[in-house]
This record gives structure tokens, C-alpha cells and sequence, in this order.
């Protein structure tokens, strides 16, 4: 299946308008802590609704980094992305 992580609400939004970088730290994070490779889908920098990551690996490789939690939505709410799509 397909690993889609949904943030709704940039906890970075001003940075993140001046500098992707921290984009790329963010999902260098996810990829730690996850255990697999993450790439973007869309961005609220780029002027999308929301930011998407993608889970890349599979369904074992994810459990064992999760200690066996099933990951299947992560998702914060607010308002700070320029579009309300998501």
C-alpha cells in the first residue's frame, strides 16, 4: 500500500517561504525516524494545500521501525499553508 503522511499546517511557514531547506531537513527527519526513504508529493511552500510525503519501503520495513505500530495517517490540522485544499 501506499505511505502518505498529510501535513496540513507548516510548522515553519515564514522560513519555509525563504527557504526550502528546512523542507529538506523535515523530511530528512521523517526519513530517520520512519527508517525508509520520504520523498515530497506537494508542498504549501509551492503554493499547495498542504504538505505530502511519501513513504517509500515496505510494509515490514516500516513496522520494525515503528516498533510494530501501524502506520497508516499522520496528519496536524491548523491553518498557516496559503490554501485551504486539504
Amino acid at each position: 500500500g501506499l505511505r502518505i503522511l498529510r501535513e496540513t499546517s507548516c510548522p515553519f511557514p515564514m522560513l519555509a517561504d525563504v527557504d526550502e531547506a528546512i523542507c529538506q531537513v523535515e523530511r530528512e527527519v521523517l526519513q530517520q525516524v520512519l527508517g525508509a526513504p520520504v520523498e515530497f508529493r506537494s508542498r504549501c511552500r509551492d503554493g499547495q494545500g498542504c504538505c505530502e510525503f511519501q513513504v517509500m519501503g515496505s510494509s515490514e520495513l516500516l513496522g520494525a521501525a515503528s516498533g510494530g505500530v501501524s502506520i497508516q495517517s499522520l496528519e496536524t490540522s491548523g491553518g498557516d499553508c496559503k490554501t485551504e485544499a486539504c
